[in-house]
């Protein structure tokens, strides 16, 4: 992956936001259609609870926006950028059952992990105030907000614990932009396996002559994201689809039926998905797991009683498979799970 350095980096100092201006407005400044925030419970299109505490904004083929603390911007050699993790806060907030915010963590994460997979810039509105100290400090306050004139590239996110590094000023040389980046290589020769699937994948999807719209739709299911995720999140409430675990951070969309042997329809089908925790997912697309038509848990002779024991929960699927996942299940037992 090749990049090059914008002229646009200033020092941090002269990032700093001025002025306090309203998240509605920010997002509206960002090119982003904000005509649903009038339909506000609150009557005032201005504080409507369903945008105006949000992290992260995404609509259509508009830039994404996200909000980035500017008491967190770092600079280095090639400028300016920030470099965390969120998967740490969206466990405290769970475990402060403070779900609300653990949700849109986990959407900026997850607009993050897109933004990096499809090489995309982004626009950041720099906020400037009190951040909140620890899991028992008081609530972070927003006292100034701006948007930055400059465009910013996530340049790279680490799958193994969720740091990403997000960079002011940075593109991708014209010939990468249709390329589709993959999750950066984990040490598990289980993941290597996934990320080497991953790329053969995505790289097929950028030589398709298709339309931006479904590129797009079939990147985001691909890395068990956007409206395949959305749609499986809903329907299994926000808890593994067979443990009920309801750590956000470690949940996966898998799907059913392999994305190899599947067509685009089944590879956006919902019904042709699971929710499931990082180790069941990693166990169900080796083959080593299964459910049959009625959700029980059907496990592999390959996978020895002491490690099954371990890693797998005591029953199956917390839900009764539908018409279409107990064709799916099928097939997946036909094709994919080792007996």
């Amino acid at each position: 992956m090749t990049i090059s350095i914008d002229t646009v980096h200033a020092d941090i100092e002269a990032l700093r936001p001025t002025s306090k201006r309203k998240i509605i407005d920010v997002v509206k400044e960002a090119g982003q259609n904000v005509e649903d925030w009038a339909s506000s419970t609150t009557g005032n299109p201005d504080t409507n609870p369903k945008y105006c505490y949000e992290w992260y904004f995404e609509q259509g083929d508009n830039q994404p926006l996200l909000c980035l603390w500017f008491e967190s911007l770092q600079s280095d050699a090639l400028g300016v950028f920030q470099s965390y993790s969120l998967w740490p806060t969206i466990k405290s907030m769970e475990s402060q059952k403070n779900h609300a915010g653990a949700k849109r963590a986990d959407r900026l994460d997850n607009g993050l992990q897109r933004a990096f997979a499809k090489k995309i810039p982004v626009r950041v509105a720099l906020v400037a105030g009190r951040m909140r100290a620890g899991s028992e400090g008081d609530s972070s306050k927003a006292d100034y907000r701006e948007l930055d004139h400059a465009e910013w590239m996530v340049t790279d996110f680490n799958h193994t614990d969720g740091t990403f590094t997000i960079r002011r000023g940075v593109k991708f040389d014209k010939g990468a932009t249709q390329a589709v980046s993959a999750p950066a290589p984990l040490a598990d020769p289980v993941d290597d396996w996934r990320t080497n699937s991953v790329v053969e994948d995505l790289e097929d999807l950028a030589r398709r002559e298709i339309s931006q719209t479904t590129r797009a739709a079939l990147v985001d299911a691909r890395l068990g994201q956007g409206a395949f995720r959305t749609a499986l999140m809903r329907h299994w409430e926000e808890q593994c689809a067979a443990s009920g675990c309801t750590v956000l951070s470690i949940l996966r969309a898998s799907h059913i039926l392999p994305w190899r042997d599947a067509n685009d329809e089944e590879r956006l089908d919902p019904e042709n998905g699971l929710l499931l925790t990082a180790n069941l997912d990693a166990l169900f697309d080796r083959g080593l797991i299964t459910f049959d038509e009625s959700g029980h848990l059907i496990t592999s002779s390959i996978l020895a009683p002491e490690s099954a024991a371990q890693l797998l929960p005591p029953k199956g699927l917390r839900r009764r498979p539908s018409e279409r996942q107990r064709r799916y299940l099928q097939l997946h037992r036909e094709t994919v799970f080792q007996a």
